[in-house]
């Protein structure tokens, strides 16, 4: 007899789960299809709000991306700003460096310019008055002196031929 009761016992135990289970399926399905069977009025409605929201992301996107742009534009202008006023240190320095050696005796000259490459030698003769760079050019060595004259005449014809603007 105790068999009996525990087997009934146990079968009752596994159908009240398996019976809940069943009605727990049944229920999320019709929830499911009550939301896909919404009013048209409702999903319209969700819709333009939808359409609105992104209306406001685009225009704070057009904001941003028209103050990036004025940034941009503002850099720019502080770089060529600043690219002039280097330029101006470099002809200020330029002209200070021409004033030295035009104070030096040509011989003296001559020694300090023939130590440097031959770039900033030619950027330096350029610098200097006609008549002094001629005196100096004159104590150089020959070789280096003809190396050098090449070179200002080439820097020459590429400034000739630059457009101004």
């Amino acid at each position: 007899m105790k068999k009996i009761i525990i087997l009934t016992l146990v079968a009752l135990l596994i159908y009240i789960p398996l019976s809940a289970q069943q009605e727990g399926a049944k229920a999320p399905a019709d929830v499911k299809g009550s939301k896909t069977q919404e009013p048209a009025s409702k999903q319209d409605t969700k819709k333009s709000l939808e359409e609105e929201r992104l209306g406001i992301v685009k225009a704070d996107i057009q904001k941003e991306l028209e103050q990036l742009r004025k940034l941009k534009k503002e850099i720019e202008e502080l770089q060529k700003l600043f690219e002039q006023k280097v330029e101006q240190k470099e002809v200020e320095y330029l002209a200070q460096i021409a004033k030295i050696y035009e104070s030096m005796q040509p011989e003296e000259a001559a020694r300090r310019l023939e130590r440097l490459d031959d770039d900033t030698a030619v950027t330096i003769i350029v610098t200097l008055k006609p008549k002094t760079a001629g005196r100096i050019l004159a104590q150089i060595e020959e070789a280096r002196a003809a190396t050098l004259s090449k070179k200002i005449l080439a820097r020459t014809k590429v400034k000739q031929e630059k457009p101004t603007p």
